[in-house]
């Protein structure tokens, strides 16, 4: 056989180190020397060497294959995103991203990446998923009309080892009941992988600065979610009936989600989570948002108000209400105060509900309930452990006045942050729970 024989090439030499003799009925066999760094740099995959001997005339073809593996893999250069266009909602005067019947919120997603084509390439080389924003996972295709390489799009082989890989797409939030941030206070996160035959991946995320709600009337008549503000009513909401408790039936009593809180001393409703305002939303897309970092110094109190009702109709004189995020402490140093109403007019110092007596003043949930001074006026005590019940859940009762005779059969709850104590307080649903559905 033949030892040590150089092929030279311009990045170095390929040595064969035997080769067996060839002759009629044995088919000599190969061994060499590849000299990868040098000759191959950083290209992997599966490669092959074809070397023919060739006797007295006669050519014997070999071939040598082998895996090469340079643990490189494809690298993600950037990863981004942005709102492209969406309906908007408000809530508490903030642009959220919403639905609106068929149009969905759409986010324009850009990527670039380098060594896709560098080695062997997978037909699928790109991954993503954005599931935390409303969309199902998804495979880009390497010959996909989202892909661009040196101009041509879709791209078209043969590839270049050093071409970049750039990835831009559209898409529509799919899915209803999605937000970001989510009901911590936390950002969705926007993943995606590029990979290679041999399983070297790079992966990449993003936080989408994206302000989005797509939940559509959460709450109901005895439970609020703060989701939607479609309960809500002004501060001052009166004592006569409304259309209806929630919706367009509220009229002129409705809350106005557009307003800026400082206009109207409320508190926030932001994705599940009733807050005292203190963020910047200006920077966030949707644009126009307000900054509400200054809000506690230019306002006092924040209150929240809404009405609820036993959807059966039935007559109520007394309730469970869950107050989740409220603890026994806030109830009792009166860092977040809870007062409740029947609706209708009240005479002050009448504990008899009747005709012009309809209703009470605001009772205090931070105060508990005296049967031998209760007369349904303002500030009158109507927490009770009867039940045995400890916090969040909070029983109540309104003495010898019911919903019977009440403005849409409702008692009405206001919720107030005491300003600064209650500044960093969180509740995420009012509900009360021994009421009908």
């Amino acid at each position: 056989g033949t030892t040590n024989v150089q092929s030279s090439t311009p990045s170095g030499y390929i040595t064969i180190n035997s080769l067996q003799t060839v002759n009629t009925r044995v088919e000599g066999n190969i061994t060499l020397t590849v000299p990868t760094s040098a000759l191959l740099s950083s290209v992997g995959g599966y490669l092959r060497v074809d070397a023919e001997h060739t006797i007295s005339g006669s050519t014997y073809p070999e071939q040598v294959e082998f895996f090469l593996d340079t643990a490189a893999g494809p690298s993600i250069a950037t990863w981004s995103g942005s709102l492209a266009s969406s309906p908007v909602k408000f809530l508490s005067g903030v642009k959220f991203a919403t639905y609106s019947g068929a149009t969905s919120p759409q986010l324009a997603f850009n990527l670039a990446a380098s060594g896709i084509w560098a080695n062997t390439y997978r037909g699928d080389p790109l991954a993503i998923d954005p599931s935390e924003v409303g969309m199902g996972s998804y495979i880009v295709a390497y010959n996909s009309s989202t892909v661009t390489k040196a101009g041509s799009t879709p791209p078209v082989a043969p590839f270049k080892f050093n071409e970049d890989f750039i990835y831009s797409e559209t898409k529509p939030i799919t899915q209803a009941n999605v937000v970001n941030p989510d009901n911590n206070g936390n950002w969705s996160t926007i993943y995606a992988e590029t990979r290679d035959p041999f399983s070297n991946v790079d992966t990449a995320s993003y936080q989408p600065l994206v302000l989005i709600n797509t939940y559509s009337n959460e709450s109901t008549d005895v439970l609020e979610t703060f989701y939607d503000e479609d309960y809500r009513l002004l501060a001052n909401s009166g004592t006569t009936s409304l259309g209806s408790i929630h919706g367009s039936g509220r009229g002129s009593q409705a809350w106005d989600s557009t307003k800026h809180l400082a206009t109207v001393s409320g508190l926030q409703v932001i994705n599940g989570r009733l807050v005292f305002g203190s963020q910047d939303f200006s920077s966030y897309s949707p644009v126009g948002s307000p900054n509400y970092t200054s809000l506690s110094s230019t306002i006092g109190d924040a209150v929240y108000v809404r009405r609820f009702r036993d959807s059966n109709g039935s007559a109520r004189s007394r309730g469970i209400l869950r107050i989740e995020g409220m603890t026994e402490t806030d109830r009792t140093t009166k860092n977040v105060v809870v007062d409740l109403r029947v609706v209708g007019p009240h005479i002050t110092g009448s504990g008899t509900q009747g005709p012009g007596n309809t209703g009470t003043g605001w009772l205090s949930l931070n105060t508990s309930y005296n049967s031998a001074t209760f007369v349904g006026d303002t500030g009158d005590g109507c927490f009770t452990t009867s039940q045995g019940q400890v916090a969040p859940n909070f029983e109540f009762t309104l003495g010898s006045f019911s919903t019977a005779f009440a403005a849409n059969k409702a008692i009405e709850v206001r919720i107030t942050y005491k300003n600064p104590a209650a500044l960093n307080k969180t509740i995420s649903k009012l509900h009360i729970i021994d009421w009908n559905q």
